[in-house]
């Protein structure tokens, strides 16, 4: 090997070398120097806008200088220094040939001798003042931000945005659309029509699909199916409830069945009533049927127990059993007696058992005042009046007795051919 490295002043080792370090090197390589044994990087090939000062005849490496030492940036390619024989974009060959960069911010080859032709995209030209005789355009910015705004009349107006803006018509600004919204799918309103790859249309915004399976990835309607433990709810893989049990989470539904307490409801895990016993709660509905003591289930949900029920007597799946003095119970909760119960007659369970003079029991527990025309102490207190004031005539309405005169009488008649008639 030791011979080999004598055979020439250096051999190549790589052609991948790092040419950083070497000014105005667009391709280097590695060299062996035989003389020290030391590597070394050589270039080979200069950058645009530089030129080699090396003798032509050396092959192996070249040395890299400016095209144009004033303003290196506007010269693309040149034979030596003084001479360039191509000017980069946005700059112009003055009459020594050497290419200087326009001063003002102009399009693409729209610069000639200094003077600005055209503005790009995102600026606009003032109008010159009055008598003025240089053409030369000073373009300006149209907004903060020229690369939302293609088009504008004046710095704050802008007449038509670039694709990644959409034009709010109230202020004549763009409005840079969603970062990750795909040029040219933002609406007049700023919502997204379509996301960029990755992304999916959630309520107008590009959303990321967090947890979801590459194949489950729907750029319009969002995850599909998500990854163990989560779900999708709109779109979103959301973390199944820690109260799910472990063997019923389905990874495009949700949690199937809760653990003791909790109910399912759209995919999560709800908490039952926080008054229900744990087994009282029906782990598919969340209806409790059985309440911690002093609360009784109503359509399905624990009531605490009326004030005036019985000490003990509030039953936790059945509500009320029995009422305190002078109520009654009545679809598990208490009722007032009626005012009018004889004294000690109000039963805790039925209501009232006797009423005072001029009512009776309407069969609900509560006193009903007798007909009006009732003659005086024919008012029974089970079957209401027995014997009505002259003219009027005793008729049974519903089990208890009550007063009609003639012409009521009459009126019920007819009322009633005339419905047998429709």
């Amino acid at each position: 090997m030791a011979i080999l490295l004598f055979v020439s002043a250096s051999i190549a080792l790589s052609q991948n070398a790092d040419c950083k370090s070497l000014t105005g090197c667009a391709d280097c390589k590695n060299v062996v120097d035989t003389a020290d044994q030391t590597v070394k990087v050589v270039c080979i090939k200069c950058s645009a806008g530089y030129h080699s000062t090396t003798d032509e005849t050396d092959t192996e490496q070249v040395t890299c200088a400016s095209c144009n030492s004033d303003d290196p940036a506007a010269c693309a390619a040149c034979s030596d220094a003084s001479t360039c024989s191509q000017c980069s974009s946005g700059s112009y060959k003055d009459e020594n040939s050497k290419c200087k960069s326009c001063t003002s911010k102009c399009a693409a080859d729209k610069c000639a001798n200094d003077k600005c032709t055209e503005c790009p995209a995102g600026y606009y030209a003032p109008p010159p003042a009055e008598g003025a005789t240089d053409i030369s355009l000073n373009c300006v910015g149209c907004i903060a931000d020229p690369t939302a705004c293609k088009t504008c009349s004046n710095s704050t107006h802008c007449a038509e945005c670039s694709d990644i803006a959409y034009l709010n018509t109230a202020t004549n600004t763009c409005q840079v659309c969603d970062a990750n919204c795909k040029a040219g799918s933002c609406q007049s309103t700023g919502k997204c029509d379509t996301c960029a790859s990755g992304y999916w249309v959630n309520a107008g915004k590009c959303a990321t699909f967090a947890h979801c399976p590459a194949d489950s990835q729907d750029p319009v309607l969002g995850c599909k199916k998500c990854d163990a433990n989560y779900f999708p709810s709109a779109g979103v893989c959301t973390r199944c409830d820690l109260h799910c049990d472990a063997l019923s989470i389905n990874q495009e539904s949700g949690c199937t069945k809760c653990n003791q307490g909790y109910y399912p409801s759209n995919g999560i895990c709800k908490a039952c009533d926080s008054n229900c016993k744990a087994a009282g709660c029906n782990q598919e509905t969340g209806v409790c049927t059985d309440c911690k003591t002093g609360y009784w289930p109503r359509n399905g949900i624990c009531a605490i127990c009326h004030e005036k029920c019985a000490e003990d007597k509030c039953n936790t799946t059945k509500g009320c059993e029995a009422c305190k003095t002078n109520y009654f119970t009545e679809s598990g909760s208490c009722v007032k007696c009626s005012p009018y119960c004889a004294e000690g007659k109000c039963d805790g369970l039925t209501g009232c058992t006797e009423c005072t003079a001029g009512f009776y029991l309407s069969g609900d527990g509560r006193c009903t005042s007798c007909p009006e025309l009732c003659v005086a102490d024919k008012c029974d207190q089970v079957k209401g009046c027995t014997e009505c004031q002259k003219p009027f005539e005793l008729q049974t309405v519903n089990g208890f007795g009550m007063c009609q005169g003639a012409k009521d009488i009459l009126i019920a008649i007819v009322a009633f051919c005339i419905v047998a008639l429709i």
